[in-house]
């Protein structure tokens, strides 16, 4: 089964950064697949939800892809990061 990753985020205040995510994530009960893939995420500050879901949107390039059931044709937003990644 597709993790949902907003799904286990959606309640989260923004701005955030990659830690606060994935300690949000796991503290909501997030699956150790789920926890993996909000670790790949890049560094920086998630100015809102919009801009995470964005950055989600790209999580089939990371591993695991195959099982995920966001894609990267999501372009509604972005993370503020030293490397502008």
């Amino acid at each position: 089964m597709p993790i949902n990753y907003l799904e286990l985020v959606d309640t989260m205040p923004f701005p955030a950064t990659k830690a606060e995510i994935v300690l949000f994530a796991q503290n909501h009960g997030a699956s150790e697949e789920a926890l993996d893939g909000f670790q790949a995420l890049p560094e920086g500050i998630y100015e809102s939800f919009s801009a995470l879901s964005h950055r989600i949107g790209k999580i089939d390039e990371l591993p695991g892809a195959d099982a995920n059931m966001f894609s990267s044709s999501q372009h509604d937003g972005a993370v503020n990061s030293k490397n502008n990644q």
